[in-house]
């Protein structure tokens, strides 16, 4: 749905792989596709109980058009991450608009 009624941050970010697909052994990344209305966005992973995982932001995304932004899931002392359930926070730095949408990475 990337369409004039779907164009928001909520509405159109995809994380993939997640759950079944994202086995930790056999993945180095997952991918957040979603429709950026805006050059800068700032991403956040948080585990389930609300710890800070890792941060950072892109900036030189091409404004009015899909967008693709890889997480190396790596934490923020560059050790890579657990298999369990995380949370995306993603914030356009223009607007102000930011969503969280949940992922899975398993064993």
């Amino acid at each position: 749905g990337y369409n004039a009624t779907g164009n928001s941050l909520k509405e159109s970010i995809i994380i993939y792989p997640s759950g079944r697909e994202a086995v930790l052994s056999e993945i180095h990344k997952i991918t957040i596709r979603f429709y950026a209305s805006s050059s800068s966005y700032e991403f956040k992973v948080f585990s389930k109980n609300g710890s800070h995982v890792a941060g950072w932001t892109e900036t030189g995304i091409t404004s009015g058009a899909v967008s693709e932004v890889n997480y190396n899931l790596l934490d923020r002392n560059g050790k890579k991450i657990r298999a369990g359930s995380y949370f995306l926070s993603a914030k356009n730095l223009s607007s102000g608009e930011s969503c969280i949408t949940p992922f899975i990475i398993v064993e």
